[in-house]
C-alpha cells in the first residue's frame, strides 16, 4: 500500500493509486510510516495525491505519527492532499498542526 523511498536525505512516502486509510488497513500503514521514523533529525515526506479516502482511524495514525517524528526531532510534511482529504484536515482543524503542501 506504501512506496517509500530515500531521496535527498529525506525519507519519501507515496500512498498506491485509489488508497483508502481506514480502519481495515489502519494497523498495517500505521507500522510502515511509524519505521520510517528512525534516528534523529530526519525529514519525512508523505504524499497523498493517491490516497483517496481517510477515517477517523487514519487521522489518529498520522497524529501517532506526527508525535513520533516530534519525539525524534524529524520534520513531517504531508504533500499534494485530495480535496476530500484537505477537507477533512481543515474540518478538524489539522492544517494548524500538520505542515501541508498544497
Amino acid at each position: 500500500m506504501l512506496q517509500i523511498s530515500n531521496t535527498g536525505g529525506a525519507t519519501q512516502v507515496a500512498f498506491e493509486p485509489k488508497s483508502k486509510l481506514n480502519i481495515a488497513n489502519v494497523g498495517q500503514v500505521k507500522s510502515e510510516l511509524l519505521a520510517t521514523v528512525r534516528g534523529e533529525n530526519g525529514s519525512l515526506i508523505v504524499d497523498l495525491s493517491n490516497l483517496d479516502y481517510v477515517d477517523s482511524s487514519g487521522i489518529g495514525a498520522f497524529l501517532s505519527l506526527l508525535r513520533a517524528c516530534r519525539e525524534h526531532s524529524w520534520k513531517l510534511t504531508f504533500r499534494h492532499p485530495q480535496q476530500g482529504v484537505m477537507d477533512l484536515f481543515n474540518l478538524l482543524q489539522l492544517q494548524s498542526i500538520f505542515t501541508i503542501e498544497r
